[in-house]
């Protein structure tokens, strides 16, 4: 199967425009953020073995505008990570108070209301 260099043009630059065209759907969820990188990454791939051409004007705009909405969900990403990490770190911090106060007063204790 014998593909031109017009064919491969044109797929490579629908790779691109595809990789695009997930980033600028993205609804700011780190849930979605996951979903478009995994299939960029899978795009990416594709995209890859046609790197020994030239890139055209268009496909090197884009792929510019592909690394910078990238970059901001990845940083984004990164964001959700340190709050999430910063909050489970306050939970066991949290956990361990308990703890040590159950301790503490591990024998069991009845107060008679009737006095």
């Amino acid at each position: 199967m014998c593909i031109n260099i017009t064919e491969m043009t044109n797929f490579s630059e629908y790779l691109v425009q595809e990789m695009l065209r997930n980033v600028l759907t993205w609804d700011h969820t780190s849930e979605q953020a996951i979903i478009i990188l995994e299939k960029n990454e899978e795009l990416m791939n594709k995209y890859q073995t046609f790197s020994e051409r030239k890139l055209t004007k268009t496909e090197e705009c884009r792929l510019r505008q592909l690394i910078v909405k990238t970059q901001a969900i990845i940083e984004f990403l990164k964001t959700e990570k340190e709050e999430m990490m910063s909050n489970i770190n306050a939970m066991n911090h949290s956990q361990r108070g308990v703890n040590n106060y159950m301790s503490s007063y591990s024998d069991s204790y009845f107060i008679d209301k009737d006095f």
